[in-house]
């Protein structure tokens, strides 16, 4: 695994990064308990925090998720972040719901708040 201290599973979805300006667009290439890895060319650097909106769609439904980070590497085609309130579980969680909701987005907030209520429940486990 090399310097990863975490499992990188591939995961592909539209990221918009953002550091109180100009937003940029990207690519989250995969994602650990971790962080993220983006493929964009924004500029930052190492060290910097950075927002990343994670951008879910499917059909009709769109669901953004933010997520602040820090920028652990920087190259010219990407930015390798952590972000210590990040939850792959429910991120993937999250993006099934919306799969399987494609052909009913009416469904779509009850299976959510449902979703929430859920996670919440667990939490005070």
């Amino acid at each position: 695994m090399g310097r990863r201290n975490a499992t990188r599973i591939p995961f592909k979805t539209t990221a918009i990064v953002s550091q109180g300006g100009e937003p940029s667009l990207g690519e989250v290439r995969d994602v650990s308990l971790n962080g993220l890895y983006i493929a964009t060319r924004c500029g930052y650097g190492k060290g910097e925090n950075i927002s990343v909106s994670l951008v879910l769609e499917q059909g009709d439904i769109t669901l953004s998720v933010t997520v602040p980070c820090v920028i652990s590497r920087a190259s010219d085609s990407g930015i390798g972040c952590v972000a210590r309130s990040f939850d792959p579980e429910s991120l993937f969680s999250l993006d099934n719901l919306i799969r399987s909701h494609k052909d009913d987005s009416s469904g779509i907030m009850e299976a959510f708040l449902g979703y929430l209520n859920l996670s919440e429940a667990t939490a005070n486990l």
